[in-house]
């Protein structure tokens, strides 16, 4: 005990002696309620310091953690996105790529190779460098249908100033043509042929409509389906390829086109739609695959003058596909089946 520590206690001493016992006993009772509250706000003190670090550990932890990931997303996820994209670019892939550049964003320069990718794959699907390109500036008579997905172009005949020619782009304003719309060349009669690219899918309803100049036409391996009245009322239409791809022609998508002499249909249709070649009596050969799985009603009526009809399967299965919409093309001089 220090030398003041030791007079003070003497000096308490002191006092005590001149107090009562029930003094004494308050005394006591005050310096150990003291002595209880000063271990208790110590005790509380550290409590409190104990709390304050793990809140401000935790508070570490999580910046650091969000950092991570911040860095994480931010430069190594996209980073290990865009070798993959590039890989996916190189080794030719350039649907899959376009896909993966498209998904993100402005990240580095993927807008520029979204662009490179359409063209790549237009250039792959025509089979050649030299693909025809256009915007809106200058072919202002070509435009988007907002109405329907991706791709799928329109055609303004009142803007149009070139010939009965029409070829349609394989890219319009940095986009891959997929389709013509509904309506595009309805009723234009200057116009005598159309060259399509070879990625487009669908034909839309009366696409080509009344088109009493279009006398032959082309279409591509990519397209898969032709929509009603497409090339309905063609009178001058003598001659048209289908592509390996198609799988549906829809209702009246040929009909009335009187100067068509033969059909030979694909492989891979599966659909023949009600009146799709109804009124064109001027049919004289018919070839069906043998993967036509329905003849809708009056596909072929009005069809009398067929003398040649082929089909890639029995007898028994044409006479059933042709029951309800074909009976004209089972008059014909001629029929050769297989499968027997």
């Amino acid at each position: 005990m220090s030398e003041p520590e030791k007079r003070e206690e003497d000096r308490a001493e002191g006092e005590r002696r001149h107090l009562t016992s029930a003094e004494r006993q308050k005394i006591y009772m005050e310096r150990a309620a003291h002595k209880r509250s000063a271990a208790l706000s110590e005790r509380e003190k550290k409590r409190r310091r104990t709390v304050i670090l793990a809140a401000v550990g935790a508070v570490a932890a999580v910046a650091l953690i969000v950092g991570l990931w911040a860095l994480f997303a931010r430069v190594i996820i996209p980073d290990s996105r865009y070798s993959k994209a590039m890989k996916l670019y190189e080794a030719g892939d350039y649907a899959a790529a376009m896909d993966a550049f498209d998904a993100m964003g402005d990240y580095r320069d993927s807008r520029e190779y979204v662009k490179k990718c359409i063209l790549e794959q237009a250039r792959a699907l025509a089979g050649r460098d030299d693909v025809i390109t256009g915007t809106s500036a200058d072919m202002p008579w070509f435009s988007f249908d907002k109405d329907d997905e991706a791709g799928i172009l329109k055609f303004d005949a009142e803007l149009y100033r070139g010939g009965g020619d029409v070829s349609i782009p394989d890219v319009f304003d940095g986009v891959l043509v997929r389709g013509i719309a509904v309506r595009s060349f309805y009723r234009c009669d200057f116009l005598t042929s159309v060259s399509l690219p070879p990625s487009v899918k669908v034909i839309r309803e009366r696409a080509f409509y009344g088109c009493e100049r279009l006398a032959e036409l082309v279409l591509p391996d990519t397209l898969t389906e032709i929509g009603e009245y497409a090339f309905g009322k063609c009178p001058a239409l003598s001659s048209v390829r289908f592509g390996s791809g198609i799988k549906t022609i829809d209702q009246r998508a040929f009909a009335d086109c009187t100067a068509l002499e033969s059909l030979e249909l694909p492989e891979g249709l599966t659909v023949i739609g009600y009146r799709a070649f109804g009124g064109c009596s001027g049919l004289g050969s018919v070839s069906l695959p043998s993967t036509l799985e329905k003849v809708e009603g009056q596909a072929f009526v009005g069809c009398d003058g067929v003398k040649r009809l082929s089909y890639a399967g029995s007898r028994a299965r044409l006479e059933e596909l042709l029951a309800g919409g074909g009976e004209a093309l089972l008059k014909a001089e001629t029929i050769n089946t297989s499968g027997d």
